[in-house]
């Protein structure tokens, strides 16, 4: 769609051919000191610009009139934790509320309690910001059954303030419960969930969730569920009841948080089917119980698979890898184009038999394998035995491992040049930079860390949105 505006002079008439992608570039881009719309967070004590069409309507006549005109630019709403110091932020939402016409809203929110108070006025301080927080949510009620997607950092005990029951066009639903005062000690449970007909997107952390609503939820195609507290600690038994109910999942992550029965999942290997999955990744670490992802894995079938991810301790030394071969052969060998093993222990020879199952993968990530040597060299091109060659189509090779050196990483890049066209600059491998310029001249893309850490993957051993969409 594009702007349309009636009135403009011969100068400005091109503006309105401007897709409205090009004009949120331009807004996104614009920064000015002279306009009120930098804030300085405690946090990182910088400048943080505010997105905001505002900027737009300051252009000139002619740039105000495409801004007040094009409804689109204002259905992004952007409620951060700074931006409430704002004495006008009420009047400026209502502001956005009012110029987004009709349009469906996306709201992000940024929102949290400080938790440097002064101890004995801390719950005074409290229920002051918590009724800040109600107030500017309020504002959004006349306007929730156009809101479409809700996504951000909230603290848990003012969730129920969002009135998800009441947004009836609410697609994705994305939040990171920030604990406070009061949820660190009464969980949520968010029991609107079947209420939203049109949900898609669910991604929840640090909250509690009542498994059998997700039930209600059958038309959910992607499903993120991270640090779920209680009464949902993630079990193999409670992830496989939550997967039996949503059969048109098409991206998955999950994140185990809690030993198994001994019993683990009903039913028999393969039995839960999902046709339509293609992205899957479970997570889990053993610093409570021990935790073992076998009985789910042994349990899904997902033929039409392309990602997998694996990140936690596998207990089992000896049937390492028995849990995914198995997985892959119930699976009926889906086409794997993405498989990350991380932290899971040492990566030896008995992935060979894995990655002879999964001729159509492209990226291959290890990470705080270690991936041992003997396992490496099985990865180097042979031109003379290419029918026996492990991965033959690998373009992306990623591997975290301060024990590999250059002698061991060259032979594999040198040998696969002609297929092999990206690598991450990861820290931890101590390559010099004489090492990386050698890999480049091969005519591999050296791509830098994630997040520009030491360590590619910073706050997790390889984040989801990573593995999901940026690879």
């Amino acid at each position: 769609m594009y702007a349309n505006v009636k009135y403009c002079s011969r100068y400005m008439k091109n503006i309105t051919y401007y897709p409205l992608q090009t004009l949120g570039s331009i807004l996104d881009n614009y920064q000015s000191r002279s306009l009120a719309t930098f804030f300085i967070p405690e946090s990182t004590q910088q400048l943080v610009p505010l997105f905001s069409p505002l900027l737009l309507t300051q252009v000139c006549h002619y740039w105000r009139v495409v801004a007040l005109e094009t409804h689109e630019l204002w259905s992004t709403i952007m409620i951060r934790n700074h931006a409430m110091k704002r004495r006008d932020i009420l009047s400026l939402l209502d502001l956005w509320l009012e110029r987004s016409g009709t349009r469906p809203l996306d709201v992000f929110l940024d929102i949290y309690f400080i938790d440097d108070l002064v101890s004995t006025l801390i719950m005074q301080e409290f229920a002051k910001r918590q009724e800040e927080y109600r107030t500017l949510l309020k504002h959004l009620s006349p306007h929730l059954g156009r809101i479409r997607k809700v996504q951000g950092c909230i603290p848990v005990s003012i969730v129920p303030d969002l009135r998800l029951e009441l947004m009836d066009s609410l697609e994705t639903l994305e939040i990171v419960g920030t604990l406070d005062i009061i949820s660190s000690v009464q969980p949520l449970h968010l029991e609107v969930l079947k209420l939203l007909p049109k949900l898609r997107t669910v991604s929840l952390e640090n909250l509690g969730l009542d498994q059998s609503l997700l039930s209600h939820q059958t038309q959910i195609t992607r499903l993120e569920l991270s640090k779920m507290r209680n009464p949902t600690w993630m079990s193999c038994r409670s992830a496989y009841n939550i997967l039996k109910s949503l059969p048109e999942l098409q991206t998955v992550y999950l994140d185990l948080n809690r030993s198994d029965e001994p019993e683990g999942p009903d039913g028999n290997s393969g039995n839960l089917m999902l046709p339509n999955l293609q992205a899957l990744y479970i997570s889990w670490e053993n610093w409570q119980a021990l935790i073992d992802p076998e009985p789910l894995l042994r349990s899904i079938c997902a033929p039409n698979l392309r990602k997998l991810a694996l990140s936690g301790e596998l207990d089992r030394i000896s049937h390492r890898w028995e849990a995914l071969r198995n997985f892959i052969v119930s699976s009926n060998y889906p086409p794997l184009t993405h498989l990350a093993i991380c932290e899971t222990g040492p990566v030896d020879l008995c992935l060979d038999d894995i990655l002879k199952c999964t001729p159509e993968l492209t990226h291959l990530i290890i990470a705080y394998g270690p991936a041992l040597v003997s396992f490496l060299r099985k990865l180097e091109w042979n031109s003379s035995k290419p029918e026996e060659q492990l991965c033959p189509k690998l373009s992306a090779l990623h591997i975290c491992d301060e024990l590999v050196s250059i002698e061991v990483i060259w032979p594999i890049l040198q040998s696969r040049r002609n297929t092999i066209k990206k690598v991450i600059k990861c820290q931890c491998l101590h390559f010099s930079d004489e090492d990386w310029l050698r890999i480049k001249n091969l005519g591999i893309t050296v791509s830098p860390p994630i997040s520009g850490d030491s360590y590619p993957f910073p706050d997790e051993c390889l984040p989801r949105e990573v593995f999901f969409d940026g690879l």
